[in-house]
């Protein structure tokens, strides 16, 4: 017979946590060391348009996002570029968002008017 065995995940969250700030404060400072050369994890349009989603969709709303489709999608270097289309005539702005590649860093958010 399997012993049952249950674990309990708990965690600190502390709204002072000098770890926690000098983690992001090493991470910020040594970003371009740590990546040099990384391969990019986001490696096709179809994982840009994902990761773009995930991000827009709580910020403008899945609906208002998704009329936007079909989208444009770009890449430069280690960067992906997407930005909405609107129907010819339509009055109104689209997202523009730029995410790096090899992180999947919003490097660039806005959403016309």
């Amino acid at each position: 017979m399997r012993e049952n065995t249950s674990y309990k995940i708990t965690s600190q969250i502390s709204e002072d946590s000098t770890y926690a700030k000098e983690f992001i404060k090493r991470s910020l400072e040594t970003k371009g060391l740590l990546l040099a050369g990384m391969k990019p994890i986001i490696k096709d349009k179809q994982a840009a348009i994902a990761v773009a989603e995930a991000i827009l969709f709580p910020i403008y709303g899945e609906e208002n996002i998704l009329k936007q489709r079909p989208y444009q999608v770009y890449k430069t270097e280690l960067y992906w570029v997407i930005t909405g289309t609107l129907p010819e005539g339509y009055k109104g702005g689209v997202f523009e968002i730029a995410i790096d590649a090899t992180d999947a860093r919003v490097i660039g958010l806005t959403h016309g008017k």
